[in-house]
């Protein structure tokens, strides 16, 4: 049952000191250092901070997209086209296909 609160609260964005204090009443070295032994333990802390990423990430993409927030396009385009190689490159060959098939 920790396991999966711990899980559930990486999920949500808590810190590891929170988890560590809140779920577990240990100091955040000592998970530190679970983490290292433990690798379920690790596992769970894991996939909770990744899923507090994915949900993150979804719910800026639909900001970017579905609610048109001009803001929300450009952080979503610097930050995910950078992980892509050079963001610029990408986005001006996408905007040069679309002006291409605007054309006809």
């Amino acid at each position: 049952k920790q396991l999966e609160k711990a899980k559930k609260l990486a999920g949500l964005g808590f810190s590891e000191e929170s988890i560590a204090r809140t779920v577990f009443g240990i100091s955040v070295s000592t998970l530190q250092r679970r983490k290292k032994t433990d690798d379920k333990f690790e596992q769970y802390i894991r996939e909770g901070k990744i899923e507090a990423i994915e949900n993150v990430t979804n719910a800026l993409y639909e900001s970017a997209v579905y609610d048109k927030s001009v803001p929300a396009q450009i952080f979503f385009l610097k930050n995910k086209g950078k992980q892509a190689g050079n963001p610029f490159a990408d986005i001006q060959h996408l905007a040069k296909v679309s002006a291409r098939s605007h054309v006809k």
